[in-house]
């Protein structure tokens, strides 16, 4: 039986150029509603962010975005290259929605007492 040779592999060259940027969040109020925004450069690819709404408290309360209190949102157009950009984009689309026919039904029935709940 002959002997194994085993070649040993090239070293990995270091990557170069700009160190991957972290995830950065910031926290806000809308009404009486605390949400969480968050925003994750190059997700999962080079140049696909992501962005998530939370609602922090209280808990799982619908924004006009989100009846769940959660929303995750991905932007590949580099339109959104920071947290306060995703912050701003957030915060006026839920000032959007809010005057909506849609949000105004949703809340004013979520706000009026149901003795059948």
């Amino acid at each position: 039986m002959t002997g194994l040779v085993i070649d040993k592999l090239p070293r990995r060259k270091p990557k170069t150029g700009k160190a991957k940027r972290a995830p950065a969040s910031r926290v806000r109020t809308w009404e009486h509603v605390r949400y969480r925004v968050r925003h994750t450069p190059d997700y999962i690819i080079k140049g696909t962010d992501h962005i998530e709404v939370v609602v922090i408290s209280p808990k799982k309360e619908p924004l006009p975005i989100t009846e769940t209190g959660y929303l995750s949102h991905f932007v590949t157009d580099g339109s959104c290259p920071g947290i306060d950009e995703a912050v701003v984009f957030f915060a006026s689309w839920i000032d959007r929605e809010a005057k909506t026919k849609r949000w105004q039904k949703l809340d004013q029935k979520r706000r009026q007492l149901d003795l059948f709940r």
